[in-house]
């Protein structure tokens, strides 16, 4: 089985004004951005790196009305304070993932995070009060990079206290030109990934394994990424992972035409089935509000769609045809 495995840390938020990074660059307690929920199936650009290149997110979808405030506070203001001393902020993403962070001027390091998993994970606490993570190196140049070790504790409600060893490995590893929307594109774009690696063990179901891939893109005037694609996957006891996507986007997008297709769905809120009418051999998906695709299904005339595995929340439903693209809210009790 190939090893799946997590990354721990959202990277301290860096504004980068050249291709260097500093202390200096960090973002203070307050500040804040608005993001958009963009499609989650979204390209990682991997591949991308290097200088001169493009990263091409104008024509993935957003959802309508999916947003998240990603924050900058005070640890002390969270209900998991106690868990993470020592650190002097905390970026959160809601919904998603709150890290723990504290810097010198030679390094930024993480204490850990708190994320939202879900589903029978539910919230998970990951602890890194073994070894903590040097996130990475200051200066930090274009082409560098900076690998540490880690170790603590994740305690979940599901599986009690997991303890996990790994390591972490954070690059600069691109400068160009992003596209965020239509007509929307930056210049001398710096990429920041990170990917931390955490392992441990449950009784009687065997070894914890997770992944954790984050690209953050900067641009000259802001302190937080204007644009986020994140890939977390957890694989407990051998089983199928747990795939959670996210990406944002500081820029919205006219990705779902509205009046493209008009089609019918009740109830809402539902339950266990949703019925989908007048739409002839298209698709419908169901979004959660991470941009992650629940249900995927081909819909022709009144189908019915099964929303027994999802948990209470709202949701988007995204209907496409030849002839467009629409979306509706959907409520799940």
């Amino acid at each position: 089985m190939k090893k799946t495995l997590l990354s721990i840390t959202l990277l301290s938020a860096l504004g980068l004004n050249a291709q260097t990074i500093t202390q200096a660059d960090e973002p203070i307690i307050s500040d804040n951005l608005n993001m958009f929920v963009r499609d989650s199936n979204a390209n990682a650009y991997a591949a991308t790196t290097g200088t001169g290149v493009t990263w091409d997110y104008a024509s993935i979808v957003g959802y309508s009305g999916a947003t998240k405030l990603v924050t900058v506070v005070d640890p002390s203001t969270s209900l998991y304070s106690s868990d993470f001393p020592g650190t002097t902020k905390a970026i959160e993403i809601p919904g998603f993932i709150t890290s723990f962070n504290y810097s010198t001027a030679s390094a930024a390091f993480s204490k850990g995070f708190v994320y939202n998993a879900g589903g029978a994970l539910g919230v998970i606490v990951v602890k890194l009060d073994g070894d903590d993570q040097k996130v990475m190196d200051y200066p930090f140049n274009f082409n560098s990079s900076t690998f540490d070790n880690i170790a603590g504790t994740a305690v979940t409600a599901t599986f009690g206290n997991i303890a996990l060893t790994g390591n972490s490995a954070t690059s600069f590893d691109g400068v160009g030109t992003l596209n965020t929307a239509a007509g929307i594109s930056y210049t001398n774009v710096k990429r920041v990934k990170s990917v931390v690696n955490a392992s441990g063990a449950v009784p009687l179901l065997g070894a914890v394994d997770l992944q954790r891939t984050q690209y953050e893109y900067y641009v000259a005037g802001t302190s937080l990424p204007v644009f986020i694609h994140s890939t977390l996957d957890i694989v407990v006891g051998g089983g199928a992972p747990q795939t959670t996507s996210l990406v944002l986007s500081k820029d919205n997008v006219a990705g779902l035409n509205e009046n493209a297709i008009e089609f019918g769905m009740f109830p809402n809120p539902a339950t266990d089935v949703i019925t989908i009418s007048g739409v002839e051999n298209g698709t419908a998906e169901i979004v959660d509000f991470n941009g992650k695709t629940v249900v995927s299904t081909s819909i022709n005339g009144n189908t019915s769609v099964s929303t027994a595995d999802l948990k209470a929340g709202m949701y988007i439903v995204k209907i496409s045809t030849e002839a467009g693209t629409s979306s509706s809210k959907l409520i799940i009790d």
